[in-house]
C-alpha cells in the first residue's frame, strides 16, 4: 500500500504549491522547521527558506543540515541568545531596504522560548511586516498526545534558575487551573521533578515526552512522584517536554482551607488592630475568593469570638 502510495503521489500539486509561495521584499517570515523528524518540514516553508534573501538560524550547521537534503542553500546568519540584541538592528536596515528574510530556531516555532520574540516586536514596532510559516511545535504535540482536558493551558518553557523566581513560578502554577507544558533539558530533568515534589505536585498527574517524532519517541504519563522513581531507574537522553495536569480534587480541598484559615487570620489581626469591620470588608474583599456576603458573615463571626 506504501508503494502505491509513492507510485501516485500528486508530485505536480507539490509543485503548484511550491511555486505558488512567493516572498515579498521588506517581510520577516517566522518559519517552523520539525522538531526532530525531518518529513514534519512542510513545502509552504522550503519554498520560502529557498526564496528569502537571509536565514537568521540559532545554528547554521544545524539548519544547513535540515535544508541541504532539499538541495537549499540560503545566505545564512546567526541568530541566538547570545547575539541577538546586537543583530537586531542591522535586520531591521535590511528589512526597511527592501530584503525578505526569514527566522527559524533548531527545532519548532521560532519565538517559543527563543530570542525571536525581541525581533518581532522590533519588526512591529518599526512599522515592518511579519508574516507566519506554521510548523511543528513540541509544546502543542504533548498536548495533543497527553489525553489531558486541554480547554484551558499554558506554557511556562523553561523553569527559573533562580531559587526565589522558580519558587514563585511554581506557586504560580499552583494556583493555575487549568494544564501546563514545561520544557526541560535531560541534565536537569530530575532536579525539576523534585522541585515539583515540594512545591507539592507529588500526586500531580504528569505527562513527560522525550524525543517526540524521532526515532526512540517516548511518552509517559503517570504522578510526578512515580515518574522520578521510573528514571531514577532508566537513562536520561534527549529533549524533554512535561505536560503536568490540573489541579486534583484533594489538593483543591486542601487548598481551599488553607485559605480560608489564612483569610480568618489576616481578619482577627485586622480586628486586634482596632480596624473596623467596614473597612476590614473593603481591604479583602478584592483578595479573597469568598462573596461579598459571605466575608461580611465571616468578619462578623470572628468579631463576636473576640469579644466574648
Amino acid at each position: 500500500m506504501r508503494d502505491d502510495f509513492i507510485e501516485s503521489f500528486p508530485k505536480k500539486k507539490l509543485q503548484e504549491i511550491w511555486e505558488s509561495t512567493e516572498v515579498e521584499p521588506g517581510v520577516l517570515y517566522i518559519v517552523g522547521t520539525p522538531i526532530g523528524n525531518l518529513g514534519d518540514i512542510s513545502v509552504r516553508a522550503l519554498s520560502t527558506l529557498a526564496q528569502v534573501d537571509t536565514v537568521l538560524a540559532e545554528d547554521t550547521r544545524t539548519s544547513s543540515e535540515l535544508l541541504l537534503p532539499f538541495g537549499i542553500k540560503p545566505h545564512y546568519l546567526s541568530f541566538h541568545q547570545h547575539n541577538f540584541r546586537s543583530r537586531i538592528e542591522n535586520v531591521i536596515a535590511d528589512l526597511e531596504s527592501g530584503k525578505s528574510i526569514a527566522q527559524i530556531s533548531d527545532a519548532g516555532m521560532p519565538t517559543i522560548s527563543d530570542p525571536g520574540v525581541e525581533l518581532v516586536d522590533a519588526c512591529l514596532d518599526a512599522g515592518l511586516e511579519v508574516r507566519v510559516v506554521p510548523g511543528p511545535s513540541a509544546s502543542i504535540a504533548i498536548v495533543s498526545l497527553g489525553g489531558l482536558p486541554a480547554d484551558d493551558f499554558r506554557f511556562v518553557g523553561f523553569l527559573p534558575q533562580k531559587e526565589s523566581d522558580k519558587h514563585e513560578l511554581l506557586q504560580d502554577i499552583k494556583n493555575y487551573r487549568g494544564i501546563t507544558v514545561l520544557y526541560e533539558a535531560p541534565h536537569r530533568l530530575l532536579q525539576t521533578l523534585n522541585d515539583l515534589v515540594a512545591a507539592g505536585f507529588g500526586q500531580r498527574e504528569l505527562v513527560v515526552g522525550r524525543e517526540l517524532t524521532k526515532r526512540y519517541e517516548e511518552v509517559i504519563r503517570d504522578t510526578v512522584e512515580n515518574i522520578i522513581e521510573y528514571y531514577s531507574e532508566n537513562k536520561i537522553r534527549g529533549e524533554f517536554v512535561l505536560l503536568l495536569g490540573k489541579t486534583s480534587a484533594a489538593e483543591e480541598a486542601a487548598q481551599s482551607i488553607n485559605e480560608e484559615q489564612d483569610l480568618k487570620e489576616q481578619i482577627e489581626e485586622a480586628l486586634k488592630a482596632d480596624k473596623t469591620s467596614k473597612t476590614i470588608l473593603l481591604e479583602l474583599q478584592d483578595k479573597s475568593n469568598l462573596p461579598k456576603n459571605e466575608l461580611k458573615k465571616m468578619i462578623a463571626s470572628i468579631k463576636t469570638e473576640l469579644e466574648n
